[in-house]
């Protein structure tokens, strides 16, 4: 896992860093939403580098007819990102309790493998856009949480990481789909918004962009100052790419920037 050399320190990252340290140590299950675009994955992946193997992160695709993927298809994405790390088989079944047993013994023969003692086990998996998951996985990982047995005693912890959807989206009775039960098991969940990012994040952002002009840098701090729906590090970086197009491989003036962000 190479780390990202652009990596900029925000409070948001600082905030997911804490929360997915503390969860892995305390073998609690984390919840955290906000918006896209704020820095969460590579929070994420910032967090993961110095672990290694004790952690598996799990971007959930978009599910088919904007149905939550099922217990038995969130238990196939954990044994799929196992199988690319640990080679172990994946049954052909759809019984979700089958295939979370092939999860735990991948799960334990590869930390044998590496040496751990089970006093040392720490593994979190981590689920990014997991509101693409239904009620019923969340409720499944939860069980599995719950029900540690004899031969896997050692808890492995399930972070959730989601949009604003996720935070929000509701059941068939109008009911949060994540549950009490979940909550209950969970640090309290961490939400965050747009102006968890300050100015001084967005410019340090711009500079690791590779933009130093100073008249530049105004440019885009002016123009995400009393918008905070334009505190969005994937926005911010299509508009530079923008401006790059317009210099044709000059430098970045404010003028090019100014036309760029649409700005008069």
């Amino acid at each position: 896992m190479a780390e990202n050399s652009e990596y900029v320190r925000t409070t948001v990252g600082m905030m997911i860093h804490s929360e997915l340290e503390l969860a892995h140590q305390t073998r609690w299950n984390c919840i955290i939403s906000g918006p896209p675009g704020i820095g969460k994955t590579t929070a994420i992946e910032k967090w993961r580098f110095p672990y290694g193997d004790q952690t598996l992160l799990i971007t959930v695709p978009e599910p088919n007819r904007g149905k939550g993927h099922s217990p038995a298809q969130a238990m196939l994405l954990i044994l799929e990102a196992i199988y690319g790390k640990y080679s172990c088989s994946i049954p052909r079944t759809s019984d979700s309790i089958i295939l979370r047993n092939a999860a735990e013994h991948a799960i334990d023969r590869a930390f044998r493998e590496q040496g751990y003692h089970r006093a040392d086990w720490r593994f979190t998996i981590v689920f990014d856009e997991a509101q693409g998951l239904s009620e019923s996985a969340l409720n499944a990982l939860r069980h599995w949480w719950d029900n540690a047995d004899q031969f896997f005693p050692e808890k492995v912890v399930f972070v959730f990481v989601g949009n604003d959807e996720f935070s929000m989206k509701v059941n068939s009775k109008g009911k949060s789909i994540i549950s009490n039960a979940l909550k209950s098991r969970s640090l309290h969940p961490l939400t965050l918004t747009r102006a968890d990012l300050s100015l001084e994040e967005v410019e340090a952002f711009i500079r690791a962009k590779g933009i130093e002009e100073k008249a530049v840098i105004r440019e885009f701090v002016d123009y995400v100052k009393g918008n905070d729906d334009r505190r969005d590090f994937r926005t911010l970086t299509q508009l530079l790419d923008r401006c790059r197009t317009y210099t044709s491989g000059g430098p970045v003036t404010s003028d090019i920037a100014r036309r760029a962000l649409k700005r008069r």
